[in-house]
């Protein structure tokens, strides 16, 4: 019995460090509608819906995810985006 519970803590700790880890890159720009920057405009990942920002006073944003491709969602717009591992700039005119 004492053996088995020693396995199972090695195998469990082994396993968190062979893991691998989902590490967040950014994905940032500005967004525009008819050339000009807008502030204070929700932005929604569709995939993870608890995952929302809003740009900054110059129309800039920013959210940090996993590499992969999203949709964002804004004014009711579906916009394809993808995070490459270094993180990318993604300006976006509406």
């Amino acid at each position: 019995m004492r053996r088995g519970i020693i396995l199972a803590t090695c195998l469990l700790v082994t396993s968190v460090f062979i893991a691998p880890v989902a590490v967040a890159a950014e994905l940032f720009g500005i967004v525009y509608s008819q050339g000009t920057p807008i502030a204070n405009l929700p932005i929604t990942v569709k995939e993870n819906q608890q995952v929302k920002t809003k740009t900054g006073p110059k129309g800039d944003y920013s959210i940090n995810l996993p590499p992969g491709n999203y949709t964002l969602i804004i004014k009711g717009s579906e916009i394809a985006v993808t995070i490459s591992p270094a993180g990318n700039r993604f300006d976006i005119r509406l």
